[in-house]
């Protein structure tokens, strides 16, 4: 993001925002024109960590993220 504060800039919308310990922060809303929700994950890089070993832990996270908190097969998600 290109704010002083680095928060992503969206347009109004009722939207869910989590702040994780590990940087990562998670934020859920409607779409606007379709029946289904949108998510933004992104994570914090540290300096000397390299954005290959943010990616990873990135990506390992984001499945945990949605299972937990969607539960997809609950809910009857695709």
């Amino acid at each position: 993001s290109s704010k002083p504060d680095k928060k992503p800039t969206l347009p109004p919308t009722p939207m869910m925002t989590f702040g994780f310990t590990n940087g990562c922060t998670v934020q859920l809303r409607p779409s606007g024109t379709e029946p289904k929700f949108k998510f933004y994950i992104e994570m914090k890089g540290e300096p000397g960590v390299s954005r290959g070993e943010v990616t990873e832990k990135l990506n390992e996270f984001v499945p945990l993220v949605l299972d937990k908190l969607l539960e997809p097969k609950k809910n009857g998600l695709k």
